[in-house]
């Protein structure tokens, strides 16, 4: 079996609010870079101008002198040291550094254990390197701003939904721009996001976008659905993924449709073992079922939904919910009868 090992750079929360506070991206592009390449080797050899080649930008004497204040505000932070030989015994003489001298980065990552981000490297070298025309330090600090804001809590989804006027304000740029931005490490799978939208009277309606990481984009699905089953994006949102007795949810995935169906568990009581289920599909509440789901009976509900569609598999659990809910059984009863309803339900159709 192939071992695949995930690299991960770690900061504090507070150097992301300082540099962006300062409106210091670059410096915060360059902390990233370090960072990432410190993961895999004792120094970070480069220079000048590779860092401007990086970010997109021409060795011009502004663009130098910019990143030579960046390197030695990282410095001052005490966040990166800067070597003029790979020995590392010698700290270059920062402002007299041309485009193409050689220096040896060495950045120090955070050993906090609270109150940092963590950000997978993958996700650095999407939005370090990559074939859009889109200012890459706004990209980076984009992925690590969405990342601090996620609460790392193992009881809670991974995700965010800081407004965009919040988020365009702490980046220092235009809506429009984080549109793009948003747009575009979507499109690169770095980040995630789905627009929420409540409607009011009147044509009214207020809309907010949810974020995760681009690997927690099952998790934004499940906060939408408790969003929209409490009528309010607020704290409960987060807490989807608890399983205790009064909230579970148990996501299906059917791997030849690429779909997903969840179903959503409210325990009656604490002392009760059988649970009231609704079975969502794309954040839309299908059918309110009398039976609990177990690993059998996702597979049975996964294999009735590929075979037969969705129109079928909802009137099937409505034609068994009753006389599953009187059974010793139910869940048993869901697995040996789904199917077969569900296939007679088909004939007819056709």
């Amino acid at each position: 079996m192939e071992i695949v090992f995930e690299h991960n750079i770690k900061l504090d929360n507070h150097v992301i609010t300082k540099l962006l506070e300062q409106n210091d991206k670059r410096a915060l592009f360059i902390y990233s870079y370090g960072l990432r390449w410190n993961i895999e080797r004792l120094c970070v050899p480069t220079q000048i101008s590779f860092i401007l080649d990086l970010l997109g930008k021409k060795p011009v004497a502004t663009n130098i002198k910019s990143v030579r204040n960046s390197l030695k505000v990282l410095v001052e932070m005490k966040l990166i040291k800067v070597y003029s030989d790979i020995t590392l015994k010698k700290e270059a003489e920062i402002d007299s550094l041309n485009k193409n001298e050689q220096i040896f980065v060495v950045a120090k990552e955070s050993l906090s254990e609270e109150n940092y981000t963590l950000v997978k490297a993958d996700y650095i070298d999407k939005a370090m390197i990559n074939f859009l025309e889109l200012e890459k330090e706004d990209m980076v600090a984009t992925v690590l701003l969405l990342s601090r804001n996620i609460e790392r809590k193992d009881e809670v989804l991974q995700i965010t939904w800081h407004s965009t006027e919040k988020l365009s304000k702490e980046l220092k740029i235009r809506k429009a721009r984080l549109f793009e931005l948003i747009d575009g490490l979507k499109e690169l799978e770095v980040i995630y996001f789905e627009k929420l939208t409540f409607e009011f009277g009147e044509g009214k309606k207020k809309e907010h976008l949810i974020y995760s990481m681009f690997d927690g984009s099952e998790q934004v699905k499940m906060a939408m659905m408790n969003a929209k089953a409490n009528g309010k994006l607020d704290a409960r949102a987060k807490d989807a993924i608890k399983h205790n007795e009064n909230y579970i949810i148990v996501p299906l995935y059917d791997e030849e449709t690429d779909q997903m169906i969840y179903a959503n568990q409210f325990a009656k009581d604490e002392d009760v073992y059988n649970r009231l289920i609704y079975v969502i599909f794309n954040g839309e509440i299908l059918q309110p079922t009398n039976y609990e789901l177990n690993v059998r009976s996702i597979k049975v509900v996964n294999s009735v939904y590929k075979d037969f569609g969705k129109d079928t598999l909802v009137q099937a659990l409505d034609d068994i919910a009753f006389k599953a809910s009187g059974a010793d059984n139910p869940t048993g009863y869901l697995i040996s009868r789904l199917p077969e309803i569900s296939r007679e339900l088909s004939q007819k159709v056709s």
